[in-house]
């Protein structure tokens, strides 16, 4: 599989071309989380915290 690279003014038509009236109109019961796991607590164990404050 190879990946494809995007340019920002390609990213930026993309956004432009999302349904954000429609997204914003969503509620929590309106999205399907079906395809993504459950975390376990192997993945808990892994986990990080990001330091707030660099990231500010």
């Amino acid at each position: 599989m190879t990946m494809k690279q995007y340019s920002v003014e390609e990213i930026r038509k993309m956004a432009d071309m999302s349904d954000w009236a429609r997204v914003d109109a969503m509620r929590d019961e309106d999205i399907d989380l079906s395809d993504i796991p459950l975390p376990t607590e192997e993945m808990w164990v892994h986990a990080v915290r990001p330091n707030a404050y660099a990231l500010a």
